[in-house]
């Protein structure tokens, strides 16, 4: 049996068991000793068995401030209120993080200029690109959680697709369903505008974030 089938058996048995293996899985989800790669299988396996509980799990262990988990996590979450809609997701928990990765995405884009001014690091500036495309799928999928997933995901897709047309349509929808705390800090990041005036929006709104954070 290959090693991947061997996974998604261990998977199927723990998945199985129901509510019962949630708090056991949660142990080794947020024991940082135990091993990643074992680690990294367990927000796939909480988000299949569709309890609210295992929501409530991953949504805890991605607002660790040092979670080595981020990707996995939010992934998982994903799926799971795709094939779980009858779940309710925390909105505070959700928002905190979605506000960190809009503040990760603005400094991103500065990284990025300043790499791109300097020729021997344009590799490293297309990995910090690469990055900030990651970071901003992460940001709609955790916006997914809380409002119309259908809408969010159709914002995303015309935001990927980069014309003017799409993007005024996204930025307009989005400005129809979201609070305006969000709103203010997410649109800037979206709208459509020179490179240069992103990076000047960008630092901006790292020093409104921060006045906030200071407050």
């Amino acid at each position: 049996m290959s090693r991947q089938a061997t996974q998604e058996a261990a998977s199927q048995a723990l998945i199985a068991y129901g509510s019962k293996i949630i708090g056991t899985l949660r142990d080794y989800l947020s024991d940082t000793d135990e091993n990643i790669r074992a680690r990294k299988e367990i927000p796939g396996i909480l988000a299949r068995t569709g309890s609210s509980r295992a929501a409530e799990l991953l949504l805890l262990e991605l607002g660790k401030e040092n979670t080595d988990l981020e990707n996995e996590i939010i992934e998982a979450l994903h799926k799971m209120r795709f094939n779980s809609p009858q779940i309710r997701f925390s909105e505070r928990p959700v928002l905190v993080k979605v506000a960190v990765l809009i503040k990760k995405s603005y400094l991103l884009i500065i990284q990025i200029y300043e790499m791109k001014t300097d020729k021997k690091k344009e590799v490293l500036a297309r990995d910090l690109e690469n990055n900030l495309a990651r970071t901003l799928k992460q940001i709609f999928e955790l916006l997914g959680l809380i409002y119309p997933q259908d809408d969010i995901i159709k914002a995303y897709q015309n935001i990927s697709a980069g014309t003017k047309k799409a993007l005024d349509y996204s930025i307009e929808l989005l400005d129809n369903i979201l609070k305006k705390e969000v709103k203010d800090l997410l649109l800037p990041l979206i709208e459509d505008t020179s490179f240069e005036e992103k990076v000047r929006i960008s630092r901006r709104m790292l020093k409104a974030a921060e006045r906030i954070d200071e407050s």
